[in-house]
């Protein structure tokens, strides 16, 4: 019995490192996609880190933001 409970936590304390380093992605990810309110919110509801992680890039955003550049053509 004591041997198995010693598994137990081991694999406790695995899973719990493994959480952290999710959490502490989704919090970073959703930070530098610039989410700011998501990202404040997180520290009360963890829930707002996992929909900054999916959400669009805000850094992005701007005129001519959803297509390349086309350079004109020579001549004109």
């Amino acid at each position: 019995m004591l041997a198995a409970s010693g598994v137990f936590t081991a694999l406790g304390s695995v899973a719990a490192v493994i959480y952290l380093v999710f959490v502490i992605y989704c919090a970073v990810v959703t930070l530098r996609k610039g989410h700011i309110l998501l990202f404040i919110l997180g520290f009360f509801c963890g829930i707002c880190w996992i929909i900054g992680l999916f959400s669009a890039d805000l850094r992005n955003q701007g005129p001519g933001a959803d297509s390349h550049y086309v350079p004109p053509t020579p001549g004109t």
